[in-house]
């Protein structure tokens, strides 16, 4: 098994990113935007304001630490790329900003995990949800910008930038209660309590 965190990173300091380092750990770090003011709203710190800061501290310090260099041996079951990624959603708020997001992943060798919020739990009548051609347009933008500019190709799809969700083929999803269920965006389908 290997192990994916999603994580906003602002706590990593430099003792846990050494922990971390010989680990099989991918760590994902939420960055809906590089701007400080519409991040720090989204994440609902509009205030405070310290979240975008420390976000940016704690990816430098992973990057130092080589989390977006290459581990392990080509062609082998450990072998990964890159160990460090940045996660958004295409919002109204970041949907001009998404090429510039793509290209600072591109460029840092960081796993670019960008996708639609489902409609569903939180997301139901979201605000921030695009209208349907907006989306599609960025979708593309994003394609012809991965295949010009940096040799990446894959088909636009609905859900996730470069690639179809799959993840109900490979993860699960388990709430506070212990049910389990194909992905977070079908908590319908009940496979059981992990306590059963």
């Amino acid at each position: 098994l290997h192990l994916t965190v999603f994580t906003t990173a602002h706590f990593i300091d430099d003792e846990l990113a050494g922990q971390l380092a010989d680990k099989d750990v991918v760590l994902l770090v939420k960055y809906n935007s590089a701007s400080r003011g519409v991040q720090n709203r989204l994440v609902g710190q509009a205030k405070d304001g310290t979240f975008f800061h420390r976000r940016a501290k704690a990816i430098n310090r992973l990057m130092r630490f080589g989390f977006n260099k290459p581990s392990g041996v080509p062609g082998t079951l450990g072998y990964r790329p890159t160990r460090l990624g940045i996660v958004t959603s295409v919002m109204r708020e970041n949907l001009r900003e998404l090429p510039d997001l793509l290209r600072y992943a591109r460029t840092n060798n960081l796993v670019f995990d960008c996708d639609t919020i489902l409609e569903r739990g939180r997301g139901f009548h979201c605000p921030q949800i695009p209208p349907d051609g907006q989306t599609r347009e960025a979708f593309y933008e994003l394609q012809r910008i991965d295949r010009d500019e940096f040799g990446n190709h894959w088909d636009v799809s609905r859900s996730y930038v470069g690639t179809v969700c799959d993840r109900f083929r490979h993860h699960l999803y388990v709430d506070r209660t212990g049910n389990i269920s194909p992905c977070v965006g079908s908590v319908d389908i009940d496979l059981g309590n992990i306590r059963t």
